[in-house]
């Protein structure tokens, strides 16, 4: 059953998503929207599309933004017939009689904006970037029989930070590896299938170890290749 909220397809079985957590409901009960960005049709409840990630409107996001848009036109439209001296074009006069043109003024202040917001950005992006996050102390189960299958699925990947050497997930430290097993830790408590944990477990994070690719049905771009620093190319 495909997930309206994430488009994982799941297991006919399953009452919620072992990818994103969201309950599932029947394909028939929902009415499929596309996505105005590139025209993919997606289930109705989803939020993103779900192949370019690009924010869906509903049906009812869709009235509402173009009964704002003719509203502004009306309102534009009224402006423009008590405006006494035209369109983008706003004067005053000043004490001695003659006539002000306020236009350039205002593109000035517009860029002087800009450059300022620019600027701004920058220095909150410099100071607020951090760097990898190491050391994070991992919550484990008291099951040992959890943190055994943990440890067996996790050591069908390798670590997808891209910055502690492409290691084995089920060892490395970082925080990118903590939050992944601590996917797969929440998905057994959960009583999800190991297989569909492993196929979840690739779709959101990918690197899944080659040796390994044949057994699940995932995209080929999802797999780890060792002689490149990102994902896989076919």
């Amino acid at each position: 059953m495909k997930c309206n909220n994430c488009g994982f397809n799941n297991d006919g079985d399953n009452k919620f998503c072992i990818n994103c957590g969201s309950e599932l409901t029947p394909v028939s009960e929902t009415q499929n929207l596309f996505c105005q960005n590139c025209g993919f049709e997606n289930e109705n409840d989803n939020r993103f599309c779900i192949k370019c990630g690009a924010k869906l409107k509903s049906q009812q996001d869709s009235k509402r933004y173009d009964d704002n848009k003719n509203s502004g036109r009306k309102k534009n439209k009224r402006n423009e017939v008590h405006n006494p001296y035209g369109k983008g074009l706003h004067k005053k006069n000043n004490a001695d009689g003659k006539t002000l043109n306020l236009k350039p003024l205002w593109i000035s202040a517009g860029i002087a904006a800009v450059l300022i917001i620019i600027v701004i950005a920058n220095n909150i992006k410099n100071n607020s970037s951090p760097g990898p996050v190491e050391d994070i102390v991992e919550t484990k189960s008291s099951n040992p029989a959890i943190e055994s299958q943990v440890y067996a699925i996790a050591s069908k990947f390798v670590c997808s930070c891209q910055s502690c050497n492409q290691l084995p997930l089920e060892s490395c430290k970082c925080g990118i590896a903590v939050e992944e097993r601590q996917f797969i830790r929440e998905q057994l408590e959960r009583n999800q299938k190991p297989n569909d944990i492993v196929v979840a477990l690739a779709n959101q994070y990918g690197w899944l170890k080659a040796a390994f690719a044949s057994e699940y049905k995932v995209d080929k771009s999802k797999v780890w290749d060792p002689g490149q620093t990102g994902l896989k190319t076919y």
